[in-house]
């Protein structure tokens, strides 16, 4: 269970890294909210994981497949 919560917790911060540049185009209150939002949910998801798993782990996959993603998806959407 805590390795799923984790690959929700990395698909969050895929989307949270994402959101932060479509908030700076938006350039509005409800856009710069959904960044914010995701950060809670990420951290909170994150937090849930490293119950069970050890923290070095968790962090390191969590931080690894998240900027893999990010790079893939980043390139994909933004070029």
């Amino acid at each position: 269970m805590a390795w799923l919560v984790l690959g929700v917790a990395v698909v969050t911060e895929i989307i949270w890294a994402l959101s932060l540049k479509w908030a700076g185009v938006q350039a509005t209150w409800q856009a710069a909210a959904v960044p914010i939002a995701l950060s809670f949910v990420n951290m909170g998801l994150l937090a849930w994981a490293m119950r069970a798993l050890p923290a070095g782990t968790a962090y390191a996959v969590w931080t690894g497949l998240g900027a893999v993603g990010v790079g893939i998806c980043g390139a994909l959407l933004f070029g």
